[in-house]
């Protein structure tokens, strides 16, 4: 996904070209879950990217030194994927959907970008969805990503103040 919305900027991370470059890993340890276990690992992912700041770097010859006395740079992440995964049970949508709804009838997940582009629609077994179901999955996506946009940028922001986005 986070190829997909073009998160991160693959020019920023290169140090020299063709020979160094930075390489970015995150993971994702899952402590407990019950349903949308995508979409909450993809958000921490996100808001860890949107808060993240390479050290500053130098790069002579062969040999590549931090910098401590600079300023780090930022990813300059500008659309990132928000993802909802979303159930149906007997011709209703259910949304926030546990893991026993997800396993009973196949969640789907909608993704958007973080500007209002849809990005995927991943649909596993289970259920099938009619054109209408999908089409009101996407709708519905595309306005909670809104809101989920706006709760991740505030925890961000948080950070900022308090130390930690918890």
């Amino acid at each position: 996904m986070l190829e997909a919305t073009q998160t991160i900027d693959c020019k920023l991370l290169c140090l020299k070209e063709n020979t160094v470059a930075w390489n970015i890993h995150a993971d994702v340890y899952i402590l407990n879950s019950d349903g949308s276990l995508k979409d909450t690992c993809l958000h921490a992912v996100v808001a860890a990217l949107l808060n993240t700041t390479l050290p500053a770097v130098e790069v002579k010859d062969d040999e590549t030194c931090l910098r401590p006395d600079s300023k780090g740079l930022a990813l300059g992440i500008k659309k990132y994927p928000i993802a909802l995964t979303m159930g149906s049970f007997k011709g209703s949508l259910l949304t926030d959907i546990t893991q026993r709804e997800e396993s009973l009838g196949g969640g789907i997940t909608v993704v958007y970008d973080s500007t209002s582009k849809l990005v995927n629609i991943q649909k596993e077994g289970g259920t099938p969805f009619t054109e209408e179901a999908l089409r009101k999955c996407a709708d519905h996506a595309k306005s909670r990503a809104k809101s989920i946009k706006q709760e991740i940028e505030k925890g961000v922001g948080s950070k900022e103040k308090k130390g930690s986005l918890f």
